[in-house]
């Protein structure tokens, strides 16, 4: 019988879109490839209850106090399964994938000095009882180290993989952009992220008046949805930057193959940013701030698509030379190949066996 692997994953369901969700359904993914039998455990309730999730699988059941490693990625989410362990007399071998500094995020989106406190608190009181830690990057592993006190020993950085049958060049450019419903044959640039201030879409609507030639879309909901509507009436782009809002994850290449390049322009805390491996498995060229972990994310092309957080100009800049790269989706593809699913889980498999 296949090796279990048990994903403790948050309170919402594991199928909903996001870069964490990602994560886990694609090591998941690549466990299975290696022969093992992951499992995904959502929807945890503070009293401990959870949802089995199986991927291609009818979900079983399953009892944690068998196992001897289990595997958590939220702090939140871990302290009910915790509780158990503590009930029972269990110490079983804990791994943390550690996706970002809770406390942090919240304060990025307007917590108050003392909510965040507390939620600091709470976090680093969750990961004193961990053994082990797999970060995306190593941003995130000296934000893991420096934020809570944890040994750099106890760390393991492991880049992401990305689903490469899925994320591919084969769709047309032109039934992309008509999918969308926007000109095909208007340069195009597409920014996938969500609505909120850290990720710095301002910047990539402010940067369309320096390419009047060009039409931008914008996939994702949050917070500042009407704010950034009326950014964009302001500067007179109605007409040529479009909010698709919530897209399923289905439809995510769609976007990513309607672009001429994908604009990453988060300003603060991107772990990793898996959406840079996503648009490069679909053939197109990214540019992104260099914030958190998104320089390791773009690897050989750091150097020249990335660009200085906060800047118009510096993002204008990097945009015209991707641009000139006409080698790009043969290029990016074959970058994006190296990081397969089930190379990210045999790294994982090997980070959890020398813990």
């Amino acid at each position: 019988m296949p090796d279990q692997r048990i994903h403790i994953g948050s309170r919402e369901p594991i199928t909903r879109a996001g870069g964490m969700h990602s994560y886990i359904r694609g090591l998941a993914g690549g466990q299975t490839s290696l022969g093992l039998d992951p499992m995904i455990i959502d929807n945890v309730q503070p009293d401990g209850q959870f949802n089995l999730w199986s991927d291609s699988r009818e979900p079983g059941t399953i009892e944690l106090s068998t196992l001897d490693v289990l595997e958590y990625h939220l702090a939140y989410s871990a302290r009910p399964i915790l509780a158990k362990d503590r009930m029972l007399g269990r110490h079983p071998r804990r791994v943390m994938h550690f996706h970002g500094p809770w406390y942090s995020e919240g304060r990025a989106q307007g917590n108050s000095a003392l909510r965040s406190a507390a939620k600091w608190l709470y976090e680093a009181d969750t990961y004193r009882r961990f053994d082990s830690f797999i970060t995306a990057s190593d941003a995130f592993a000296k934000a893991l180290s420096r934020g809570f006190g944890v040994s750099p020993n106890r760390i393991t950085t492991v880049y992401p993989g990305v689903d490469l049958e899925r994320f591919n060049p084969s769709m047309q450019q032109a039934d992309a952009r008509k999918a969308l419903g926007i000109d095909p044959d208007r340069l195009t640039f597409s920014c996938v992220r969500r609505l909120e201030p850290r990720m710095g879409i301002h910047l990539a609507i402010e940067a369309m008046e320096n390419f009047p030639q060009a039409q931008l879309v914008i996939a994702g909901i949050g917070s500042l949805k009407s704010e950034l509507e009326s950014k964009i009436s302001m500067l007179g782009l109605s007409d040529r930057v479009f909010m698709l809002g919530r897209v399923p994850d289905e439809a995510l290449v769609t976007v990513y193959r309607a672009a001429d390049v994908v604009l990453v322009p988060t300003t603060s805390l991107e772990g990793f940013g898996m959406i840079v491996l996503e648009a490069m498995a679909s053939g197109i060229p990214v540019v992104s701030s260099r914030v958190g972990g998104l320089p390791e994310a773009m690897g050989p092309f750091a150097n020249d698509w990335c660009f200085e957080p906060g800047s118009v100009d510096s993002l204008s800049d990097a945009i015209r030379r991707a641009l000139k790269e006409s080698e790009a989706t043969s290029i990016t593809r074959a970058y994006a190949e190296t990081r397969s699913f089930s190379e990210m889980a045999k790294a994982v498999e090997a980070a959890i066996a020398q813990s």
